[in-house]
Order: structure tokens, then sequence, then C-alpha cells
């Protein structure tokens, strides 16, 4: 806007004398309305205006300063995602009388409920048969998904867009994941593992997703074959098929 009135001006020219005298202040990587006390007070005025928040599209939004400001309201448990761009805060929780504290009970019980180290999805959570009183609360899954993955005993593995949780102290890898899958067998086709993948996770996975993941994602040990379009525990076991 400044380069409008002077070409020569650029970002050295921005401190805080120069805002202040226009009502601005300086909070790094922001210039704010000396209204606020900081950028993260703008923002939070903006997220709990509403029962809901709808994240906007504008450019301020979409930086990893305020990604960092949701992260910690949600990890804070101040707001809950619902989609992809939508939040509900906890003005709503307020309003429909629902307490924070069993929003936090949900996390505690599911890692009391489940075993070290076994991977698990929402749906064989609950064949396994866990339930919860906040299930009955009828949000789509991304928002109990979104809670699981609060810091806790509880880790997060992305496959093929879906979220698989293990409650362990390090990151799974997805090695680790298909080797469950694999089991005691040394190789499965893809068709075998989308089976797999919906038998004990109800996972519905296109053909092609599958393939394309393993197209473009490094394993470590294990070894796939686009020609044969299967899965190998090692390279050497693929060796001794194709030779």
């Amino acid at each position: 806007i400044a380069q409008t009135v002077d070409s020569n001006f650029n970002e050295f020219h921005v401190d805080e004398r120069a805002l202040n005298s226009i009502g601005y202040k300086l909070s790094p990587p922001y210039a704010v309305s000396a209204a606020f006390e900081n950028a993260s007070e703008y923002f939070h005025q903006k997220i709990f205006k509403d029962r809901y928040f709808e994240l906007p599209v504008d450019s301020i939004w979409q930086t990893n300063f305020v990604s960092r400001v949701l992260e910690n309201l949600e990890n804070d448990y101040s707001i809950f995602k619902i989609d992809s761009t939508t939040y509900l805060t906890e003005k709503a929780l307020a309003d429909a009388q629902i307490p924070k504290q069993a929003i936090k009970d949900y996390k505690t019980d599911v890692e009391n409920f489940v075993a070290a180290n076994h991977f698990f999805t929402l749906t064989s959570l609950a064949n396994n048969g866990f339930t919860h009183p906040i299930e009955d609360f009828g949000f789509e899954s991304l928002f109990y998904e979104s809670i699981l993955k609060r810091p806790g005993y509880l880790q997060c593995l992305k496959f093929c867009r879906y979220p698989i949780f293990i409650k362990s102290s390090t990151k799974p890898s997805y090695d680790q994941f298909l080797n469950v899958l694999l089991d005691e067998q040394d190789q499965l086709e893809l068709d075998e593992i989308l089976d797999k993948l919906d038998k004990v996770f109800n996972l519905k996975i296109s053909f092609l997703d599958l393939e394309q993941f393993f197209n473009s994602t490094n394993l470590n040990k294990l070894f796939y074959s686009p020609q044969l379009t299967t899965l190998f525990k090692n390279k050497e076991i693929y060796l001794d098929h194709i030779y």
C-alpha cells in the first residue's frame, strides 16, 4: 500500500515508531492494531467470536503462524475440528452444557482401552467393544479423530488419507503398519491388502489409491513390485519369487 505512494518504500521503513504513529504495532510476522496486545489476541478474538469458526481463505489466515495458533487451541481443548475448515469453539460446548473434561476423558479412556503397539481406527475401536458418552454427540469421525491426535500416548499415521492410531512412545512407520497386514505371509497382492484393510480396520480404499500410495512411498525393508502389484516382506523374497 505504501509503495503506491512512495515507490522506494520497503520493509526496513516499517518500524515500531512509524506504526505507532498510525495506530499499529509490530507483532511479527504481522503489524496489528494497537487495540490488540499481539497478533495472537487478534486471531483469538476472531476465532471465538461465535459458536463456530470457519477458516477464512484470506492469505493472512493461511500462514504457519495461524496454523500454530489453531494447533495450540486444539491441544488446549478450546476448539474442535468438525470438517477440514470448520471448528466448533468452546463457546458452543458451554452453550450445550458439555464440560470440557468430558472431551478430555474420551481421549484418556481410549488410551486406557487399547493395547500398546496395536494399530486401530475408530471403527475397529468400536468393533472391539469401546463406547463413550460423547459418541452420542453425532459428529463426523473427524471430530473424534482430531481429539485422539492431541498430545498424549497415541500416535497417528496417515495412510491413503485415513488416520491410523497406535499407542506408542514413537511415531510408527509404514513398514510397521504394513507388517501387521502381512502377518506371517511373505507377500500380498494389492487386492489381498485391500481385503485386509477392510476386514481389520474398515478402511474402504480404492485399488488406484493404494497403488498410487505404493508407487509414491519409500518403504524401509518392505519391497513393492509395481509390475506384480505385490508387496513383499523384503527384496530378497521378491528376487526369489521372480527367479
